[in-house]
C-alpha cells in the first residue's frame, strides 16, 4: 500500500531516497516561524562570558542564535563539548550552522535532558528556546539553583494551508505527521474542523506533548515517535508497523 504522508512542520525534512520511493510525501506546513530581531536578545553576551553550557531544544533556536551572531558580525567563542541539543535535526543544525560538536541526552526529550544534567557539574546555562516551550527543564534548573538564562528567539504562527485542505481526503491510507501542538491547531484550521474526532487517517506525533494535544482534540495517536527524527518516523510508516488498530493510550 502506498501511503500519502502530510508533514505539517514548518521546514521540509530531508528524507532518504528509499523512503521517498515508498510513499507520496506532501510538505503541507500549518505553522510558520517568526524570528525575533537579534537586538532583543538581551543578556546573551554577558552570559556567554561565563562559559556556559548552551542548550538548544529545537533547530529554530539554533537558527535564531545564529542570526544574533551574524548581527554582531562575529562567531561564538564556545568551549568544546559545551553545546547540548534535543533531537537529531537540532543536533544536525548545530553541526551545520555553528560548526561545533554537540552532546545529546540518551532520551531525546525534556525528561532525557533533565536526567543528563543530574550527573553534570553545576555551571551557568544558556537556554535558547521559542516563546512557547515546555517549562520543565528551565524549572528544574532554577529549582536546583543553576545559573540559567533563557532566551526565547522565535514565535510560532498558525495559518491555513489551502493545499492541505485540497489534498486531504480523510482516508486510512493517509498519514498526518504533527511536529508540535501548534501544528495540530493549524491542521484543524486548514481542514475547517472543530476537532479530530471524525478523522480516520493515521495521526502520528513527534513526541509526548504533541500526543497530549492530539488526544485533547479527540484524535487517536497511531504512533508516537521515541525521538523527533522525521526520517525514522517515515521509515516506520513505510514498514507497515503502524496499523489503524494501533493507538497510543
Amino acid at each position: 500500500m502506498i501511503r500519502k504522508i502530510y508533514y505539517t512542520g514548518s521546514t521540509r525534512p530531508k528524507l532518504k531516497l528509499e523512503v521517498m520511493k515508498e510513499v507520496r510525501f506532501f510538505h503541507t506546513p500549518t505553522i510558520k516561524i517568526i524570528f525575533d530581531p537579534p537586538e532583543l536578545f538581551g543578556g546573551i553576551e554577558s552570559h556567554l562570558a561565563k562559559s556556559p553550557l548552551i542548550v538548544f531544544q529545537s533547530k529554530n533556536g539554533v537558527r535564531g542564535f545564529c542570526s544574533w551572531l551574524e548581527n554582531l558580525g562575529r562567531s561564538a567563542k564556545i568551549e568544546s563539548e559545551s553545546i547540548w541539543a534535543v533531537g537529531t535535526s537540532t543536533a544536525r543544525e548545530v553541526r551545520t550552522s555553528l560548526h561545533q560538536a554537540v552532546q545529546q541526552p540518551d532520551e531525546q526529550n525534556v525528561r532525557g535532558l533533565i536526567k543528563a544534567f543530574v550527573g553534570l557539574e553545576k555551571r551557568p546555562v544558556l537556554l535558547i528556546t521559542g516563546h512557547e516551550t515546555r517549562p520543565e527543564f528551565v524549572t528544574w534548573l532554577r529549582d536546583n539553583r543553576w545559573d540559567v538564562l533563557q532566551i526565547p528567539v522565535y514565535k510560532t504562527e498558525i495559518f491555513e494551508n489551502q493545499e492541505l485542505y485540497q489534498l486531504f481526503q480523510n482516508s486510512n491510507e493517509e498519514v498526518v505527521i504533527f511536529t508540535s501542538p501548534s501544528t495540530v491547531q493549524g491542521f484543524l484550521r486548514s481542514t475547517y474542523r472543530d476537532d479530530l474526532s471524525g478523522v480516520v487517517s493515521l495521526l502520528v506525533s513527534i513526541g509526548p506533548t504533541t500526543s497530549v494535544k492530539i488526544k485533547s482534540c479527540y484524535g487517536n495517536v497511531s504512533y508516537e515517535a521515541p525521538e523527533p527524527d522525521v526520517s525514522k518516523i517515515a521509515s516506520v510508516i513505510t514498514s507497515d508497523l503502524i496499523l489503524p488498530s494501533q493507538t497510543v493510550t
